[in-house]
């Protein structure tokens, strides 16, 4: 299975999920390093900003701003490469690029400029560091109108990131669900907010072909009234598929909250393979989230690899 966009989540992930996130109040800072819960990287937060639940990092609700925190297991140039090539679409201003040095490590930093609505804008700063196998980045995010002692003050947080010396204590930290394996499906990686399965020993080794199930959470911006139609939504946006075929789907209740599964057809985006795909979208809507399990396995071989998805998705537990 492709990984989502690097770029995507560094760079243009969803405005209104970021605003909501700013929507509960956030704990006090200290001006001392703190790892973000769930990856390896600690920083010490900007003046003002403080944790918030299900978000990766810190914010500040007087400037409506926020530092997030992502790892990828992707090599450091794959990744900056990515992430500066995405700085020239259409509506990103680039102001500059520097490359520090980040635990010893190479390093790039980028400001850059995003369209927020028809009278204002957001700037961003983004660290990207990292080796050849992973990677870290800090994306500060915030309007445009702050004094610039306040953008200093954000940059010289950012530039403080490095990597911990404490890994998360397990699988599940910094997560807002749990979920139980199979034997046939392992928990083998995670991103950001989600959780990556697949058949023990072969994350790294993994064909287009393989079963490979990701689980994740995300912010609703606004109410969702039609499940079926926003999950066909979640399953069209995947980049990493394409002539999608949707062959049946219906609506369910995942701990007394409301659901909606499908399988599909499809084909890899790159290699062209027949793909059976797995969706399962259940609703939080008393906690502004949604939680998403996607699958998919080569035509071939998908019986068992459904019934396995739908037993690792049937056993979402929401945590709040």
């Amino acid at each position: 299975m492709t990984l989502p966009t690097r770029s995507y989540i560094v760079l243009l992930a969803s405005t209104a999920a970021f605003y909501l996130a700013l929507k509960s109040p956030a704990a006090g800072a200290d001006a001392v390093p703190q790892r973000v819960p769930g990856t390896q990287i600690e920083l010490v937060p900007p003046v003002g900003f403080g944790a918030r639940p299900s978000f990766p990092g810190f914010v500040n609700l007087d400037i409506v701003g926020s530092v997030m925190v992502v790892e990828v297991p992707q090599p450091y140039s794959d990744v900056a490469g990515d992430v500066t090539a995405r700085t020239k679409t259409s509506g990103i201003t680039l102001l500059s690029v520097e490359h520090p040095k980040i635990s010893g490590r190479d390093a790039t930093l980028l400001h850059v400029q995003v369209p927020f609505d028809q009278a204002s804008d957001t700037s961003k700063w983004i660290l990207i560091f990292g080796d050849d196998s992973h990677t870290g980045t800090v994306t500060a995010t915030f309007r445009t109108n702050v004094p610039q002692a306040t953008s200093d003050e954000i940059r010289k947080s950012v530039l403080s990131a490095v990597w911990s010396s404490a890994p998360p204590a397990t699988n599940f930290e910094g997560m807002q669900f749990r979920i139980i394996e199979t034997s046939t499906l392992k928990i083998a990686n995670k991103l950001a907010n989600g959780l990556f399965l697949a058949p023990p020993g072969r994350w790294g080794h993994l064909k287009p072909t393989d079963p490979v199930l990701a689980v994740t959470s995300g912010l609703l911006s606004d109410p969702v009234t039609d499940i079926d139609a926003f999950s066909k939504i979640q399953l069209l946006q995947r980049a990493s598929i394409t002539d999608v075929e949707v062959l049946g789907g219906s609506k369910i209740l995942v701990e007394k909250l409301q659901g909606f599964e499908l399988t599909a057809r499809a084909r890899d985006t790159r290699t062209k393979d027949g793909l059976q795909i797995y969706q399962m979208v259940v609703i939080d809507s008393a906690h502004q989230q949604f939680f998403i399990a996607a699958g998919q396995v080569g035509v071939g071989a998908s019986d068992e690899a459904l019934a396995d998805f739908r037993t690792v998705a049937h056993s979402l537990k929401v945590v709040n």
